[in-house]
């Protein structure tokens, strides 16, 4: 039975080229389109994903109330504030803070202005990025020490082994009367070497320098400040551990903390109203961090873009699903006599409907087979006009390539369905003693479809 249902579907789609031609083609582009958009979102929400042991790291970020002004959101707290809550909050079992400079580095006869990551010299061991060479625990331990990326490496250094290298920065808070100062140079150890981080990372991590070392720009005075949010803060909690009942301790502490500099501001309230912090799951903190800038991540994504792009999915699909729901029943008239006749000859209501389902998810499968064709033509602009690596590989990514056959298999079932109740319900001597489907109601459905999809072309717009 079902070879025969499969003949008979072949005949269909062959002995209607134009039609089949149209309806393909309209469900492929529409499955492009979702497949486009899947492959965005994939990429969207797997920041951070891959950092081995992150899911009890929290990133610190703070809602500065102004007086009598607007409150201002940064991923940035003051320098003090996340090793108060090592010291002082049980559930928090590691802290550790970065800031980014731009430093000017000194490689041979060359000079290269250089982004660095300034950090804690536990870093590495809280915010476990991977290392191709050196120990987490000790790369940073030394004050003059410096790690690298593979890429910086090579920037730097071409082929030749990194480790050991020196690179020589000014000495900083020079005055700038102070020629002798400005004069002295520091020199800095290559000790580690990172792997080049994927791009679906906040992180950039180009190099990294441990915050005592001489070259940090940063002075000492500017380190016991705990009113300037200019450090990522990073914590792990606890197994177990509430986010909110940890902030709810940090609240005393920034009390006492930042209350002597907020009384020589003239600022009456306390610390804890002043800075609002947060904790957010470090995977999580791409997705919900937009609008924030800082230079020490990647570009910020946005929960609501994710949402606004999988509407624009959906709306895409429906007007694919319409137009193939649509030219379906528009064509029930050609086939009222092969139903009416199979209906005589014994055919059930039931086997009617599983042809026509199974008629319509052939064409579905086949316009999925020209949706990834048309994919795999269209990825390298699409990565080029999101300014994103989005890749595809139909087996390595069998997970989400099943998740597209669902997709596909779906959109027939859904697209068929009121056809093949339309068809199989014809009456078989009406048709055959008028030539008639005697539907007069699918001429109103076709009206209600059509005007389905022009809604759902202007909600498209909208989103």
């Amino acid at each position: 039975m079902f070879r025969n249902y499969l003949t008979i579907a072949l005949r269909n789609i062959v002995n209607h080229r134009l039609y089949s031609f149209i309806n393909i083609a309209g469900l492929a582009i529409g499955l492009a389109c979702v497949i486009l958009v899947i492959l965005f979102i994939r990429y969207e929400t797997s920041y951070d994903l891959w950092l081995p042991n992150s899911s009890h790291l929290y990133r610190l970020e703070t809602t500065t109330h102004v007086p009598a002004g607007p409150a201002v959101d940064s991923i940035a707290v003051p320098f003090r504030v996340p090793a108060a809550m090592k010291e002082e909050i049980p559930e928090v079992t590691a802290a550790t803070r970065a800031r980014v400079e731009n430093i000017t580095m000194t490689v041979g006869d060359r000079q290269l202005f250089q982004r660095v990551d300034v950090v804690d010299s536990n870093f590495l061991q809280v915010v476990q990025l991977p290392l191709l060479a050196g120990d987490p625990a000790t790369v940073l331990s030394q004050p003059e020490s410096l790690v690298v990326s593979e890429a910086t490496a090579r920037r730097f250094f071409g082929d030749a082994n990194p480790l050991g290298q020196i690179i020589t920065v000014p000495k900083p808070h020079c005055d700038d009367a102070d020629i002798a100062c400005r004069s002295v140079t520091i020199s800095l150890r290559v000790t580690g070497v990172l792997r080049n981080l994927p791009t679906n990372s906040q992180l950039v991590a180009d190099a990294l320098m441990p915050n005592i070392s001489s070259a940090d720009l940063e002075s000492q005075q500017q380190k016991e400040d705990w009113v300037s949010p200019r450090y990522s803060g990073f914590v792990v909690l606890a197994p177990g551990a509430v986010p909110q009942a940890a902030i709810a301790k940090l609240a005393p502490i920034l009390d006492a903390g930042a209350g002597p500099k907020l009384r020589e501001l003239h600022v009456s309230a306390p610390g804890s109203q002043i800075f609002e912090m947060h904790l957010v799951p470090f995977a999580d903190v791409h997705l919900t961090s937009a609008g924030y800038h800082d230079n020490d991540m990647t570009p910020a994504g946005s929960w609501i873009t994710v949402y606004g792009i999988a509407a624009i999915g959906l709306l895409i699909l429906l007007i694919a699903c319409f137009n193939f729901m649509n030219l379906a029943t528009a064509r029930a008239m050609l086939r009222a006599r092969e139903i009416a006749l199979r209906k005589c000859v014994g055919a059930s209501r039931r086997q009617l409907v599983m042809q026509f389902l199974g008629e319509s998810v052939l064409m579905a499968l086949c316009a999925l087979l020209l949706a990834l064709a048309i994919v795999e033509r269209l990825l390298p602009f699409y990565d080029g006009f999101l300014g994103r690596p989005i890749t595809f590989h139909l087996l390595a990514d069998w997970p989400l390539s099943l998740a597209i056959i669902g997709i596909a298999i779906a959109a027939g079932l859904i697209s068929g369905s009121y056809p093949a109740l339309v068809l199989s319900s014809f009456r078989p001597a009406s048709v055959l003693r008028t030539n008639n489907s005697g539907q007069a109601g699918s001429g109103r459905l076709r009206v209600v479809l059509v005007v389905l999809q022009f809604a759902v072309s202007i909600g498209l717009g909208i989103a």
